[in-house]
């Protein structure tokens, strides 16, 4: 019987939200395999309560999507490898906090826009107090400027992702 060897710990865990209760994972795959090629992964999140959940991925697949976490809660994420000898040691976890969303952030992007466009119209517009054609040239500059930061953060919102989404109970305490 030759030796035996589970695979390497996977490396290079990152942890992004991807929306207000989604996380968005992706690992590089283990340098060595051990004795089998690698059959899957397991994510391990946990709350700042010690609760956990182990979601498994199948296949060679490094990307994830996990979704029903709570807004404004810590997670710990860490990644297994498995083959047929075995399972790996954790990655080193990576923590990652629940309180960002893409939504808000194009929201707030979208908002700084307008404050920038309206702060330089009303700073033109006060240095050069435009009358007539001139006045109702600037308001209309500013009404498109504010439609089409509006159109892109409802371009933004209903985004989807196409990758493969797992859903994850909340757990019973």
């Amino acid at each position: 019987m030759g030796n035996v060897h589970v695979p390497e710990s996977p490396s290079n865990v990152t942890a992004s939200p991807a929306g207000d209760t989604t996380l968005s994972l992706a690992w590089d795959a283990p340098w060595f395999a051990g004795s089998s090629p690698v059959t899957g992964y397991e994510v391990t999140v946990a709350d700042a309560s010690g609760a956990s959940r182990t979601i498994p991925s199948r296949g060679d697949r490094t990307t994830l999507t996990v979704t029903g976490l709570s807004v404004g809660q810590r997670y710990d994420v860490s990644v297994v490898a498995r083959n047929d000898q075995g399972v790996s040691p954790p990655s080193p976890p990576v923590s990652v906090s629940m309180d960002f969303s893409p939504v808000t952030a194009v929201k707030d992007a979208a908002e700084s826009v307008r404050a920038r466009v309206w702060g330089s119209l009303r700073s033109s517009l006060s240095a050069q107090r435009p009358t007539g054609e001139a006045a109702a040239a600037a308001r209309e500059h500013y009404r498109e400027a504010t439609q089409r930061a509006s159109d892109d953060f409802e371009a933004m919102r209903s985004y989807r992702r196409d990758e493969e989404t797992t859903w994850v109970p909340p757990t019973d305490q």
